[in-house]
């Protein structure tokens, strides 16, 4: 068995890590980029190819290029049952070639000095002590190791490195039937030009606690599909039929033909509470770095490896490798962006438990306001507002009552996110008194 030595090992060449490779590499130090795909294929994934213009200048990447865009949008409106449209969500955004997308993130790192060994398969962590010291890796009948002070995980929601460790890390958490839903998508071609919006549809007869989209790509092509729960027990044909009744009842699709139908997994849980241990960062879908209300991953996988790549590079420079010198990027994840995904979490649970006549008489009440700048509607809504919201919900007596009881709840676990620890020495008690409360 041979090894190679580096400041740190990404696995996993996906968005998350070749923008952490990107920042790293940019930055002076060793980067080892490992995947199990030919370097040709990197970029491949079932997605829904939509990401906020925001996002890349929150994260310092560079924007998608003109062969990589292939629309631009500037909402994202959504629909109830009856396909009526009851709300919109307004801002840029790019719809992207998610194939080219990845490659030139590939390029990116390559160019800054990032090194990729592909074709590799990731197998578990190298571990000493409790330490993570770097993975193991197979190709073909071929066993290498690779050692670095700093190993990232972002080999998605599979979590080949993050899942190897023992429990007793308190990081190995692995993805149950209630952490994920299951995508099924197609490209279709229309026989006119969809406008310039991504549509959400919350149909319960058609994907019951999950949402049909409709995602405009290049001249008349969409990305279009549906998402369930994997809770609900749902296998391939299952949401195959599914998504044939939504085509029936759709005006944009009726005529519409379909290229290429694929299948995925997506995370729609809360971000992991401590993404760290000795020597390890998980990040992008390895550390569930999504929005559960609508598995959106391409914008959290960037930040994420923003402040992982911040992280590391304060922890080379003072070359402490430690559970505790890694936290920093918990402390900054929760603050910049894991509060809000943990509170959506909340409100996807909610939306779940609904049902028919409930979601529809929900997602009409939210209607009271046409535009929102975000997915923080209630945050946004003015006091009247707020009072005509109430108002509509208090004609079902049962949705009314448990809406009360998710503002509660979704304000309380805020204010304990404000709490979070900036020391991995007081995690435990902050998660023990999460766990009691909720």
């Amino acid at each position: 068995m041979s090894s190679q030595n580096f400041d740190v090992i990404i696995a996993g060449a996906g968005i998350a890590g070749c923008s952490a490779a990107n920042i790293i590499a940019k930055n002076g130090y060793r980067v080892a980029l490992i995947d199990a795909l030919p370097e040709s294929k990197i970029g491949m994934k079932v997605c829904g190819d939509g990401v906020a213009l925001h996002d890349f200048y929150e994260s310092n990447i560079h924007p998608p290029t003109k062969k990589e865009i292939e629309r631009e949008v500037d909402e994202i409106k959504f629909f109830t049952n009856s396909q009526t449209h009851i709300f919109s969500i307004m801002g840029k955004g790019l719809t992207v070639n998610r194939y080219h997308f990845g490659q030139r993130l590939l390029k990116d790192a390559q160019d800054q000095g990032a090194q990729l060994f592909s074709k590799r398969l990731v197998t578990s962590a190298l571990l000493s002590n409790g330490k993570v010291l770097g993975i193991n890796t197979k190709q073909k009948e071929n066993k290498t190791f690779f050692k670095a002070p700093i190993t990232f995980d972002a080999t998605g929601i599979v979590a080949s490195v993050r899942t190897s460790l023992p429990s007793t890390l308190y990081i190995n958490e692995s993805v149950n039937a209630f952490d994920t839903g299951i995508g099924y998508r197609e490209y279709r071609q229309l026989d006119k030009s969809f406008g310039n919006f991504c549509a959400i549809y919350y149909n319960w007869d058609v994907s019951h606690g999950g949402y049909c989209w409709i995602i405009p790509k290049r001249d008349n092509l969409v990305n279009t599909g549906i998402l369930i729960p994997s809770s609900r027990n749902v296998d391939a044909n299952f949401l195959k039929n599914r998504f044939s009744s939504f085509l029936k009842i759709n005006t944009h699709l009726k005529k519409s033909k379909c290229l290429k139908s694929e299948i995925g997994l997506v995370p729609l849980r809360h971000p992991l509470l401590n993404a760290v241990s000795d020597g390890l960062i998980s990040i992008g879908d390895s550390a569930f770095h999504t929005n559960p209300l609508n598995g959106y991953g391409i914008g959290p996988a960037m930040l994420s490896a923003k402040i992982a790549a911040e992280t590391a590079m304060f922890c080379l420079e003072k070359n402490k490798f430690s559970r505790d010198d890694l936290w920093k990027f918990n402390y900054d994840y929760m603050l910049k962006c894991g509060k809000r995904y943990t509170t959506n979490k909340i409100m996807k649970d909610f939306i779940q438990t609904l049902n028919r006549v409930e979601a529809e008489h929900f997602f009409k009440s939210l209607g009271i306001k046409k535009y929102y700048k975000s997915g923080n509607f209630i945050k946004e809504l003015s006091n009247p507002d707020k009072i005509k919201l109430l108002y509509s919900l208090s004609k079902r007596r049962s949705l009314f009552n448990n809406f009360l009881k998710l503002i509660i709840k979704i304000k309380s676990v805020s204010s304990h996110c404000d709490k979070y620890p900036k020391s991995s020495l007081k995690y435990n008690i902050w998660l023990n008194e999460l766990t009691n409360k909720f």
